[in-house]
C-alpha cells in the first residue's frame, strides 16, 4: 500500500512540474545546515504508560532545499538525536532520519507532502531495533500583521508510520501554531 502512495506521489510531482510555464521550470537548491531543535506537547496516553504529558524533540542536522517552479519547493532533511518522547520507559533510544517534504503554495496557503525514514537504536546509536517509514500530509496558513512584525502560522497535519516492529506502527493527527514576532531588524 505505502508503495501505491509512494507512486503517486511521485506522479504528481511530475504533473505539477510540467504544468508550469517553461520560462519558470528551472529548479534552484541551497544547502544550510539548521541546528533547529522544536518542542512540542504530547498528551499520548498509549505511548507513555505513566499517563501524563510529555514533550516532543525533533532536531534537525542539515538540510537541501529549493523550488522546482515558483509555487512548488521541496526539501531534503537529515535528523538524528535522542528519542522524540523522554518521559517514556524507553527514553534513552537515539534515532537517526533521512526526510524529504514537497509543499505547495497558493497565496499565503501552502500543502504538502512528506516523506521520513527513521533507524532506531537502543541507548546512543547502540544496537539496532527497527526502521521505520513516515508518509505524511500537511496544510499551513500564513498570517502576518500589516508591519509584518508578527506572524501566525496555524497547519493541521496527519502522518502514518509503517515499522518493521509493528508496535511502532502508528496514525498521528495534529495541530500546530507557529508564532514569530520581529525583535531585532537585522535579525
Amino acid at each position: 500500500m505505502h508503495v501505491r502512495a509512494l507512486a503517486l506521489g511521485l506522479v504528481s510531482v511530475v504533473l505539477l512540474a510540467v504544468s508550469a510555464p517553461a520560462a519558470e521550470r528551472t529548479p534552484t537548491l541551497a544547502f544550510g545546515v539548521d541546528g533547529s531543535m522544536s518542542l512540542s506537547s504530547s498528551d499520548a496516553t498509549y505511548r507513555n504508560p505513566r499517563g501524563r504529558s510529555d514533550y516532543l524533540t525533533a532536531p534537525y542536522l542539515l538540510s537541501a532545499s529549493g523550488k522546482l517552479v515558483p509555487d512548488l519547493s521541496y526539501s531534503f532533511y537529515a535528523s538524528g538525536g535522542f528519542e522524540k518522547y523522554p518521559f517514556r520507559q524507553d527514553g534513552d533510544n537515539t534515532y537517526a532520519s533521512l526526510g524529504t517534504s514537497l509543499t505547495r503554495k497558493w497565496g499565503n496557503l501552502s500543502l504538502g507532502g512528506s516523506y521520513e525514514r527513521n533507524h532506531a537504536f537502543d541507548g546512543i546509536f547502540g544496537r539496532f531495533l527497527y526502521v521505520s517509514n513516515d508518509v505524511g500530509i500537511y496544510g499551513r496558513y500564513s498570517y502576518a500583521d500589516a508591519a509584518d512584525i508578527v506572524r501566525l502560522k496555524p497547519g493541521i497535519a496527519i502522518s502514518r508510520r509503517f515499522a518493521d516492529d509493528e508496535s511502532e506502527d502508528s496514525f498521528i493527527y495534529s495541530f500546530k501554531l507557529d508564532a514569530e514576532r520581529k525583535i531585532v531588524e537585522k535579525w
